[in-house]
């Protein structure tokens, strides 16, 4: 393997990286400022230009500092990678010049990075035979949604499929059961009681009734304003897919309905579905559901869900009786 060791003007070198986390950049701020050693900083040479291919937390500091010139090494490896030269083309389609161009690019949370960066990066890892296998079985590939589980970090949890479950597994205590399940979205019933209607989410007006809607619904769980926001920001948001359900008399919203679209694969994916108590138990929820599913983006292949396999509720029944199928099951083992 060669690897060329060059001294660059800092301002030479054009970020491949397009967004930064604030804390990130506030910790190598810190181990800078204790007298380390910037360490290495890999480019790439290409099309006539420098591009980072790691390091750029640190470059901007570097920047900041005044620091005008850095020791860069440029691997042979690296100058073969497809993905750092469709970042660098990426880079220059966006009109970066240099390190300076990151200032105003810093995200405030590390769920914002995952969202924005690393979310970027995996989807052009991912090859067409990805994809496809994807398609042909999302149950069975992941126990998330693509786009999640392109954003997983590992070191949070052991997700294993039921079929790939070591003895000892079994006898393991400390875990929680999902089902997921698929619709073809080709045959879907429509489900209408008389009284009740449906309207679309306002997302300038309507967020705190949407996170009124969940705390009622829910005992033990919350979707908070920033998580919402965050979610209108992503890049499988669709507005179509945010419904409430009403009652006709009263104009009450006594139900709600999240879905998301991920273009890449052509799934909806069912993100959060509730009645409140009262209004449960009259088939309100498989009215939602299939309205959902009926106007889904004309483009979709198919639809999944997920949930809480042991929940006494059995949100399970619900799904399959509006045509979601399969016996996928996931265990998720908690890292200690």
């Amino acid at each position: 393997m060669s690897v060329e060791k060059r001294r660059v003007k800092l301002l030479d070198i054009v970020p491949q990286q397009h967004y930064l986390s604030k804390d990130k950049y506030e910790k190598v701020g810190q181990w800078l400022l204790d007298g380390t050693p910037y360490g290495d900083l890999y480019v790439i040479s290409y099309k006539g230009k420098l591009f980072s291919v790691d390091g750029h937390h640190r470059l901007l500091h570097l920047y900041k500092q005044g620091v005008d010139f850095v020791d860069v090494l440029i691997d042979e490896e690296d100058q073969k990678n497809d993905l750092y030269k469709r970042l660098a083309d990426e880079s220059m389609a966006m009109g970066f010049q240099d390190i300076s161009d990151l200032e105003g690019r810093m995200l405030s949370s590390y769920e914002d990075y995952k969202m924005q960066w690393i979310d970027k990066c995996q989807v052009l890892l991912l090859s067409e035979e990805d994809i496809k296998k994807y398609q042909e079985n999302p149950c069975g590939y992941s126990a998330l949604p693509l786009y999640k589980e392109i954003r997983l970090d590992p070191s949070k949890a052991r997700v294993v499929h039921e079929g790939k479950l070591l003895k000892k597994e079994l006898k393991d205590q400390d875990y929680l059961r999902f089902f997921r399940l698929k619709h073809d979205l080709s045959i879907i019933k429509k489900q209408q009681l008389d009284g009740y209607g449906v309207r679309y989410v306002d997302i300038d007006k309507d967020l705190i009734l949407v996170e009124e809607i969940i705390e009622e619904s829910y005992k033990d769980l919350r979707l908070r304003q920033e998580e919402l926001r965050r979610m209108i920001k992503d890049r499988v948001f669709d507005p179509s897919l945010w419904i409430f359900l009403v009652e006709e008399k009263t104009k009450k919203e006594v139900g709600l309905i999240i879905g998301q679209y991920d273009k890449v694969v052509g799934e909806v994916v069912v993100d959060w579905m509730q009645i409140l108590p009262a209004y449960r138990g009259k088939g309100l929820g498989k009215m939602l559901l299939s309205y959902l599913l009926r106007h889904a983006p004309k483009d979709a292949i198919f639809a999944t869900v997920s949930g809480d396999k042991d929940n006494p509720s059995s949100p399970e029944s619900l799904y399959r009786a509006c045509g979601f199928k399969g016996d996928d099951v996931w265990y998720v083992y908690p890292k200690k």
